[in-house]
């Protein structure tokens, strides 16, 4: 106990200022630390194009486009009714496709604007795509597929235009 009451809350008192700056301290490390780990997730919205995706493209069987491609980014295809596709994604993906903005669940069979579409996945990084028009098409029959990282969830987008 110091000579004076003064003193001795003194020394309690400088040593709860640093436990303070030092708790302070951790605190900001911490959040740093959680920052740098969301952002290196995510791309870091800097140029680093790791996430880039090589989607190749097949129509009946012949390579026809090697595309490269970032997140977010989006080819156009016109293919004839009656001709398969297969899109390669060269990473682990799910592939989603959309008859207008409804999404088709796997390997189900769509009627949508006088095309029957199917989806089937290949493997990780593949799915084909079947298209069959029992009649001429009065106009261009639009179909998305959104290839989904499941690394990272990068998202690109394949349009296919389904024509006569």
């Amino acid at each position: 106990m110091g000579r004076f009451k003064n003193e001795e809350d003194g020394a309690r008192g400088s040593v709860r200022a640093a436990t303070r700056r030092w708790w302070r301290l951790i605190m900001l490390a911490m959040a740093s630390l959680a920052a740098a780990t969301l952002l290196s997730s995510c791309g870091g919205g800097g140029d680093d194009h790791s996430s880039r995706f090589l989607i190749d493209i097949s129509i009946n069987g012949t390579l026809v486009s090697q595309t490269q491609m970032n997140p977010g980014d989006t080819v156009s295809v016109v293919v004839y009714a009656g001709e398969s596709v297969v899109l390669e994604a060269g990473e682990s993906v799910v592939w989603t496709m959309y008859a207008g903005s409804t999404p088709v669940p796997n390997d189900a069979l769509v009627h949508y604007g006088g095309v029957d579409v199917q989806a089937t996945t290949l493997s990780s990084s593949a799915v084909g795509i079947t298209t069959f028009a029992p009649a001429l098409l009065a106009a261009p029959v639009p179909i998305t597929l959104i290839a989904t990282s499941t690394y990272d969830s990068a998202e690109v987008g394949v349009d296919l235009s389904i024509t006569n």
